[in-house]
């Protein structure tokens, strides 16, 4: 399955973030992986998530620090302590549920969560999916 997301989108809600000082150091992120404003603004709006380079997938980690928990993985209770990811507590728990197979020690997982998270219109992030997690974890709201 292959994951477009309107990184303009992204990228604007991610430069607010910055603005507002919630998040990790945008700048220290962009030169830890050698990224420049410019080449985060000329990500096509379609873009692939899955064949953006290794340096722009490990960015979106760095960027996602705040709310990964020791495993590498997102942390639902992290994430509702950290704004702005507080606000929308079901989508957190929805992409952390969608992205449990994949990897959490390399930068894909990143990359998939970040574009599940500020993808407006994923038609995989549906009640549906909820439901399925929670037929699988019935008695923890928190692992949904």
């Amino acid at each position: 399955m292959q994951i477009k997301v309107q990184w303009a989108l992204g990228l604007y809600i991610w430069l607010v973030i910055c603005q507002l000082g919630s998040c990790v150091d945008d700048e220290n992120c962009q030169k830890q992986n050698n990224i420049t404003i410019n080449e985060l603004n000329a990500i096509p709006r379609d873009a692939i998530v899955q064949d953006l380079p290794e340096r722009f997938k490990c960015y979106a980690k760095c960027m996602l620090q705040p709310i990964l928990g020791q495993d590498g993985r997102i942390s639902v209770e992290l994430a509702a302590q950290t704004p702005p990811w507080d606000v929308q507590p079901l989508r957190m728990k929805q992409c952390k549920y969608k992205y449990e197979a994949i990897n959490a020690q390399n930068c894909d997982y990143a990359i998939m969560v970040l574009g599940c998270l500020i993808s407006k219109n994923n038609p995989d992030l549906n009640h549906t999916l909820y439901v399925k997690c929670w037929d699988k974890h019935p008695n923890s709201q928190d692992d949904c």
